[in-house]
C-alpha cells in the first residue's frame, strides 16, 4: 500500500580503501508493481531486488505491490557490492510505516535468501568513515562484529538475521549479540620467525646494506649468484623492523578488510608481500575489470615488498613500480572514477647478476654473451634503477668467511634500526627515505671535497638530481646508525658506495 512516506537509511560504498557514506531513500507510489534503483548502482546493487524480495517472503514481511523507487545519494558516486542490502531493507520497511531508525545509525551487510545477514568486505573502513562523520551506531553482520569493534567510540550492533531488525523497527527491543566477539589492539605477530641473521655467514656488506635499508626505509637491490644468501637476508628483514604505530596498524587492517581478511585484533608487525616473478601487472599494482582491487604493493603498505628474481619480472611490471616507489601510492583509472591505493612499501629486490647466474663467480664461470648481459641488465630499466637506494653485490663466501662466524644477530640489528628510526622521528617526524630535496639541501653540510664529487657526477650524467637526493638520504641513515649529529664525509662516501654499486 502506498504510504507517501520516504523511508531512509544509511550505508557505505567502497572506492579504493575509503568508504563513502550513502543515503538510501525509498518511496512507494501508486502504480503497477515495479522496483527501480537510481544513483549509479552496479550489477550487485541492482540484483539486491531479488535478494530482498526472497528474504522478505521468507521472514514473513510484506513486500510492496506498487511502484518502489530507491534513490542512492550522492547520485554521482558509483555504488558497488552487496553491503547495501541491509540498508535497502531498512529503507523499504521504513517506507511501509515501520519505525525508522535514528539518523546517526549506519547499516552494513549482505542479505541471504533466507534473511540471514552475511559478512562483507570493508567493514573496518566503513566504521571508520561512520565515526569520522559523526555516526553513533553501526549495524554490522555478526561475523564482522569483532572487526567493527576495533574502532573505539562508536556503538556496534551485530545482527544475524533480518527478523531481528524487523522486530526492532516494529517496536521491539534492540538486537543483542549472542556471539562473544572481543576485539584487541594488542600486538600480534603474523606467521612465525623464519630464522636469525646470525645464520648468514660471509656477507657482512650485505647485512650492513640491509641494516641501512631497514634503518631509513630505503629500497634495496641484492645482486648475487644463486645460493649466496639473498633470499635468506630478505626473509629475515621483517624481523629487524620495529613495530607499526597505531595509525599504521589501522591502515594495514583497513587494507586487509578490503581484501576480505577480517580480524579481531590489530597486527603491529610490518606486512610482507612476495609476488612471483610471473605476476601480472594487475596483481602487482592492483586493478580489475570493473571494481579496482588492491595489488601486492598495497598489501605491503608500511611493510616490505619482496621481489625475488627481480630481473625476471616483465618489463611492464617493473616499470609499473615507478610511480609508487616515488609517491607511496598508485592511481588506477576506471571509467567511473580514479581509485587511489596506498603503497608506502619498502622494496627488497633480489636478482642474479646475469642469465646464467655465474658472472660474479670468477673469470670463465659465466657463459653469457655480451648481448645477453645487456638485455638482462636493461630489464631493470633506468627510471626504476634510479629509485633504488641501496645496491649490494653478494659474492660466494669462502671457508675462512664461514669460520669467522656470524656478523650480527637479528636482535642486535633490530635494536640499532629502532634507535636510528627514533632519531629520525625526533628530528624530522618522518623516515629519512621520505625527506624532501629542499630539506636535504638545507640541512646536509657538504665539505669542498664532497661538493666537487657531486658536481663531477652531476655534470658527467653519472648522477641525477634524484640520485643526489637519495645519496643524501642514505647518508643521514648511515649517520643515524653511527650516532652522529650530521653526516660526515665518511658517511657520505659510504652512501655513495651503497648507491652506485649498480653501475659497477
Amino acid at each position: 500500500m502506498s504510504t507517501g512516506i520516504v523511508g531512509r537509511a544509511t550505508a557505505t560504498t567502497l572506492i579504493g580503501v575509503h568508504a563513502h557514506v550513502v543515503l538510501i531513500e525509498t518511496v512507494i507510489l501508486p502504480g503497477l508493481p515495479h522496483y527501480s534503483i537510481i544513483g549509479l548502482p552496479d550489477t550487485a546493487v541492482s540484483e539486491a531486488r531479488e535478494r530482498l524480495r526472497a528474504s522478505f517472503s521468507y521472514v514473513g514481511l510484506p513486500w510492496p505491490r506498487e511502484r518502489v523507487t530507491i534513490n542512492l545519494s550522492p547520485s554521482a558516486l558509483p555504488k558497488t557490492g552487496t553491503g547495501l542490502d541491509v540498508g535497502l531493507a531498512i529503507a523499504i520497511l521504513a517506507a511501509q510505516g515501520y519505525k525508522p531508525l535514528e539518523d546517526k545509525v549506519l547499516a552494513l551487510g549482505e542479505l541471504g535468501l533466507d534473511g540471514t545477514i552475511r559478512p562483507i568486505r570493508g567493514v573496518l573502513p566503513s566504521v571508520v568513515a561512520a565515526q569520522e562523520q559523526g555516526f553513533t551506531t553501526v549495524i554490522v553482520p555478526e561475523s564482522n562484529a569483532g572487526e567493527a569493534q576495533l574502532v573505539k567510540g562508536i556503538k556496534v550492533i551485530p545482527v544475524a538475521h533480518l527478523a531481528q531488525i524487523a522486530q526492532w523497527m516494529g517496536g521491539g527491543v534492540e538486537p543483542t549479540c549472542s556471539c562473544s566477539h572481543q576485539s584487541s589492539q594488542q600486538s600480534v605477530t603474523t606467521g612465525k620467525k623464519i630464522g636469525d641473521m646470525a645464520d648468514i655467514y660471509g656477507q657482512p656488506d650485505a647485512l650492513f646494506g640491509a641494516e641501512v635499508a631497514a634503518g631509513g626505509g630505503h629500497h634495496i637491490l641484492m645482486i648475487g649468484s644463486p645460493g649466496v644468501g639473498k633470499s635468506m637476508i630478505a626473509q629475515r628483514m621483517p624481523d629487524i623492523l620495529p613495530n607499526l604505530t597505531d595509525q599504521q596498524a589501522i591502515e594495514v587492517a583497513i587494507i586487509r578488510s578490503i581484501q576480505g581478511i577480517s580480524s579481531t585484533h590489530l597486527d603491529y608487525r610490518p606486512p610482507i608481500a612476495a609476488p612471483h616473478h610471473s605476476a601480472s601487472i594487475a596483481s602487482l599494482i592492483g586493478g580489475g575489470s570493473t571494481i579496482a582491487r588492491p595489488g601486492a604493493i598495497t598489501s605491503a603498505h608500511h611493510g616490505l615488498l619482496y621481489c625475488d628474481e627481480f630481473s625476471e619480472f616483465s618489463p611492464r611490471a617493473i616499470q609499473a613500480l615507478r610511480e609508487p616507489l616515488e609517491t607511496g601510492q598508485i592511481d588506477i583509472a576506471r571509467c567511473a572514477a580514479v581509485v587511489h591505493f596506498p603503497a608506502r612499501f619498502q622494496l627488497v629486490a633480489a636478482t642474479n647478476p646475469c642469465p646464467c647466474g655465474k658472472r660474479l663467480d670468477g673469470a670463465g664461470a659465466c657463459s653469457c654473451t655480451s648481448r645477453d648481459l645487456r638485455t638482462y641488465q636493461t630489464r631493470l630499466g633506468g627510471p626504476v634503477r634510479d629509485r633504488i637506494d641501496v645496491v649490494i653485490h653478494l659474492n660466494r663466501p669462502t671457508r675462512a668467511d664461514i669460520q669467522h662466524g656470524p656478523t650480527a644477530t637479528t636482535e642486535q640489528m633490530r635494536e640499532r634500526v629502532q634507535q636510528a628510526r627514533q632519531r629520525q622521528y625526533t628530528r624530522q617526524q618522518t623516515l629519512n627515505s621520505q625527506l624532501s630535496g629542499t630539506w636535504l639541501r638545507a640541512h646536509t653540510p657538504l665539505s669542498s671535497t664532497m661538493s666537487k664529487l657531486f658536481d663531477t657526477r652531476l655534470r658527467s650524467g653519472q648522477l641525477s638530481m634524484r640520485g643526489m637526493d637519495r645519496i643524501m638520504r642514505l647518508a643521514w641513515t648511515v649517520c643515524d646508525l653511527a650516532g652522529h649529529q650530521h653526516p660526515t664525509d665518511d658517511d657520505l662516501a659510504l652512501a655513495f658506495s651503497l648507491r652506485t654499486a649498480l653501475e659497477e
